[in-house]
């Protein structure tokens, strides 16, 4: 029985092919035969470390142009074929044509995005036909509880898993000394961005704070920013989870900013400064006033510091996400 982990091929920075990589690390460091499977050979992720097992298959992509079905799923390395008993998890994105592939395998979808799941699909079409009604569909993993709760109410039918997902605490770590240094990832909502940022120059608001966006980083560049900045700006945008405001809280950054859904869990008031979606004003004012106090009020934003990463710690370790990935699977194939 092997674990066969679909997933897209990009260098491109992207989280939630970090998860896929990490979940494949869990089940073989515990005894599976796990697998990523990417379609374009001899790929590999460069934008983090790894060493994680990897096959191959062909014609993917022209599969998914297709509306025929493949039976027969052969892999270039190790190159065997996807056999009944084995398990194939698949990513939400592509679920719908992935449901199709090698009839009868057991399928697990993969859900980092529960705000996509209808992205593909049109108004007027009168009869909704979703990859989790597939007969070969037997979970989906979420990762968070907002997510769960969307999945939940949409499909009732499906059992679903809530995974936990987990930063590296060693390599988004505390550290004391930090540059007065803002830093913010510019992918969504980007007039949101821009409207923020011009208003605080505007204000002459950042004062000697310096704005340093994080553009096509490697993991480790993400995390030597983090370390070093004092405040992180969130523009999260209807995300599954949304990793990056959970890995500023360990490396000890202030987080401002929007939660994505995904995030309420962990934006918590106590040790955060939450802001609605769109709420260009109260997101610019909790920005400068936070500027104004950072020397002024050092205890109590150390306080919250801490507070946040006590709770990523508690919540979004390593341990728990392997616990977490081991309880699902021994239910799944002890049945």
């Amino acid at each position: 029985m092997s674990i066969y982990v679909f997933s897209p091929h990009s260098n491109i920075p992207y989280g939630g092919i970090r998860v896929f990589y990490r979940y494949v690390d869990i089940l073989n460091k515990n005894g599976f035969d796990a697998y990523i499977v990417h379609d374009k050979p001899n790929f590999r992720c460069e934008w983090f470390e790894n060493d994680t097992q990897i096959a191959y298959v062909d014609k993917i992509i022209s599969f998914l142009r297709k509306k025929k079905s493949h039976n027969d799923v052969y892999l270039k390395w190790p190159l065997r074929k996807i056999l009944p008993n084995d398990y194939m998890v698949i990513p939400a994105i592509h679920s719908q044509k992935l449901v199709e592939l090698a009839k009868g395998v057991k399928k697990i979808i993969f859900n980092q995005g529960c705000y996509a799941v209808f992205s593909r699909y049109f108004f007027d079409e009168e009869k909704i036909i979703a990859p989790f009604d597939h007969e070969d569909v037997i979970s989906a993993i979420v990762v968070s509880k907002d997510s769960y709760n969307y999945l939940n109410y949409v499909f009732p039918h499906i059992p679903i898993h809530r995974h936990f997902n987990s930063i590296s605490l060693d390599l988004f770590s505390y550290q004391i000394k930090k540059k007065k240094q803002i830093c913010y990832m510019p992918k969504a909502h980007t007039k949101d961005i821009r409207q923020v940022i011009n208003i605080l120059k505007l204000r002459s608001a950042l004062k000697d704070f310096e704005l340093v966006p994080i553009i096509d980083k490697s993991e480790k560049e993400v995390a030597s920013i983090m370390k070093e900045s004092a405040i992180f700006l969130s523009f999260s945008h209807a995300e599954g989870f949304g990793l990056p405001p959970v890995e500023a809280m360990a490396c000890g950054c202030i987080v401002i900013g929007y939660h994505g859904q995904g995030g309420r869990e962990y934006f918590n008031p106590e040790f955060s400064f939450p802001i609605e979606e769109g709420d260009i004003v109260t997101f610019s004012k909790t920005i400068e006033n936070v500027i104004l106090d950072y020397d002024l009020k050092k205890q109590c934003f150390d306080r919250k510091i801490k507070l946040a990463r006590d709770f990523v710690e508690k919540n979004y370790s390593p341990t728990k996400e392997e616990e977490n990935v081991l309880n699902f699977w021994n239910s799944m194939t002890k049945n």
